[in-house]
């Protein structure tokens, strides 16, 4: 987090005396971190949804590729006989 003026511009020594004041600010540090948070999870989120994406791709490719290599197979097993 960077460091941001208080509300409103309010000084430190006057947001220490006022309890209101002192509990929105924790309100919204807590709301701060929770954002980070989410945007963390965010990025792993679509880190995982890239590496589905290859999987399923190569999974796609591994699926049209198999009538060829069991051709390839009973060929091969037909020329040992």
């Amino acid at each position: 987090m960077t460091d941001r003026p208080g509300p409103k511009n309010i000084s430190p020594e006057e947001q220490s005396r006022d309890p209101t004041l002192q509990d929105e600010l924790r309100a919204i540090t807590a709301l701060e971190g929770k954002i980070d948070a989410l945007a963390t999870d965010l990025t792993f989120l679509r880190d995982d949804h890239r590496r589905a994406k290859k999987v399923a791709t190569t999974d796609r490719q591994l699926k049209e590729l198999l009538p060829e290599v069991k051709d390839t197979t009973t060929k091969t097993q037909q020329l040992e006989k």
